[in-house]
This record gives C-alpha cells, structure tokens and sequence, in this order.
C-alpha cells in the first residue's frame, strides 16, 4: 500500500492503518509522518477501541523523548492531556497512572487524582476505586470522604471485590477509619468473586503463612516472630509448584513487604503461576511488562497477559462490571 492509500484507511478509521502510520513516524524518525499526525492517529485508534481498552491504554513508546528514564515528547503529553479532557476515559486512566507512578512523566499524586475523578466520573470502575483510595490517602475534598466510605461499604456490601479490596486497605492503614487489622481482615477475607472467604485476602493469602503467624497487616514492620519460618515454608512450597505461594511471593517482593524489594523477583513469580493459568498473576505479569518494572518494556507482552487474565472463556471486563458494579 502506498502512504497516500495508507492515510486514506486510516481517515475511514481503519485500526490496521491507524497502526501502520504510527508505526511510519517512528521507524522515518518523523520524516514520513509527523509526530502530530501519529499522535491523532493513535489517539483515534484508542478512541475507537475503548471498550476494549477499560482501565489500560495499548501503550506502545512511539512517543517517548528519552526511553533512560522514559518521558514523553512535550507535544504527546500535551495531545493526551487535550484527549483526557475531551473526556476519553483510556487516557485519562493512563495518565492517572503515568502521574501516580511516575512512568513517562513527572509524578504527581494531586494529577493522578484529578485524572482518575474524570474517569470515575463518566462511570469507570477502575477510576472510581482508584478516586476513592487517592481520598482516603488526602487528596481531594476531603469533606466527601465519609460519602466516599458510605459508596465503598454499599459497593462492598453487593459484592464489588474492588470496594472490599479498598475497604481492607482502608483498616489496615487507618485511613479515613479507624485502624483494625480485625476489619481489615474481615473484609480482605471476603474477597473473590462470590464473595466467599478467598485465600487471596491479606489476612490468609496462603494456607502455608496463617498456621505459622506470618502478619501481613502490620505494614509498619512488626511482624511476628516466626516469620522467616513462615517465608522458608512459602518458598518451599512455591518452588513445589504451589500457585497460591508463588502470587504470594511475587506480592511479597513486589511491595517489599517481609522480603527486600524486587521487581524482577515478583516478575519471576508471579511468571511461574501466570503459566499455570492463575488470573492474578497473569494481571500483575501483564502490568510489570506495560510499565517494564523487573522485565522489558513490552506492549506485546502485556496484551499477552492481560489478555490470558481476561479471557472471555473465564471472565471478560464486561461481565466483570456488569456484574460487579
């Protein structure tokens, strides 16, 4: 196909040429295409699959400045902010989590969250989670928390795993509640999507970690005595092929939570149950490659995860809202 033919698909909103373009401005660095030009092709193409696309932009680095720390060209954070408040929820919550994380832009917490309320806003479950964590940690009106609590309890209360997720969050940091690692336990606990006891809650994550005393609440550091006892047993368990144990690691090193910090080490284990078909794991591999924290920055890879974690034959976002919220 010839460029001109290439521009004429892309115009009827073609996603293949939409693609193609993109892919032109960055292998003629710019001479072929202009950064503008992908810009609103690649804008267009995200507009186009948006419900596809619920909470994560297919983010590929077409437009980054430097990729050693990655930041992106004045002219595309300028393009995805006009889109943002143009109202496309993909790329408001992929500037929300650009500005929390500090990925591809200069981090701010008071950005993220005003990008995360747009989304929320025009009904993203994501983004409304996220908006209500961001004003449980101060940022926002903070006259509206005992109304953002009030959401999450009746979320929580109708089986939104999300609401039950940030509630836990909540006791366990005393943000906005009164610290209980009871209730947070209470509500890590009902995690899953029945609502039932779910072995992926913080106060239970692994049959192997409870019966040893292993706290996962206490953030502060004061684990029980018998941690190390309760780590080697997770790690002999999680070498063993336990699935449970091996999401548990990854969490662990992830956080840096009783284990030194490490994204390659969670990327490991979170690799081992992914491959074993563990939806989480697929999730968290999936983010680690978006963003290329602990692996190469692969959009490929992430799609490949995400994708396996969603997969219709399981659970798809749609079912998953529809039925959560």
């Amino acid at each position: 196909m010839t460029l001109e033919s290439i521009r004429k698909a892309a115009k009827r909103g073609s996603l293949k040429a939409l693609t193609r373009l993109c892919d032109l401005y960055k292998e003629s660095d710019g001479q072929l295409v202009s950064e503008d030009e992908a810009l609103a092709c690649y804008l267009k193409g995200v507009e186009r699959t948006q419900e596809k696309s619920v909470y994560w932009i297919a983010w590929e680095p077409y437009f980054l400045e430097t990729e050693e720390p990655p930041r992106m060209t004045a002219l595309a954070l300028k393009r995805f902010r006009e889109a943002a408040e143009a109202g496309q929820v993909a790329v408001q919550c992929f500037l929300a989590q650009c500005y929390e994380t500090g990925y591809a832009v200069e981090a701010s917490d008071e950005e993220a969250f005003r990008f995360y309320q747009m989304a929320a806003k025009q009904g993203d479950w994501f983004a409304r989670m996220n908006t209500y964590r961001k004003m449980l940690e101060g940022y926002g009106d903070q006259s509206l928390v005992p109304e953002a609590l009030k959401s999450l309890l009746t979320e929580a209360e109708e089986g939104a795993w999300t609401a039950m997720r940030a509630l836990g969050w909540a006791y366990c940091e005393g943000r906005g509640v009164p610290q209980s690692y009871d209730e947070s336990a209470k509500w890590y606990e009902r995690v899953s999507s029945k609502g039932e006891p779910d072995k992926r809650g913080l106060c239970d994550l692994s049959p192997h970690l409870r019966d040893h005393g292993f706290d996962l609440f206490d953030l502060a550091g004061r684990l029980e005595y018998k941690r190390e006892a309760a780590l080697a047993e997770n790690l002999k368990a999680a070498e063993a092929g336990d699935v449970a144990a091996q999401w548990l690691r990854g969490e662990l090193s992830l956080i840096g939570l009783a284990l030194p910090q490490s994204d390659a080490e969670a990327a490991k284990w979170f690799q081992r149950a992914a491959e074993q078909g563990d939806e989480e794991s697929q999730h968290q591999l999936g983010r680690l490659c978006f963003f290329g924290r602990g692996v190469p920055q692969s959009n490929e890879a992430a799609a490949k995860w995400f994708n396996k974690a969603f997969h219709p034959k399981r659970r798809t976002f749609s079912d998953r809202i529809t039925r959560d919220f």
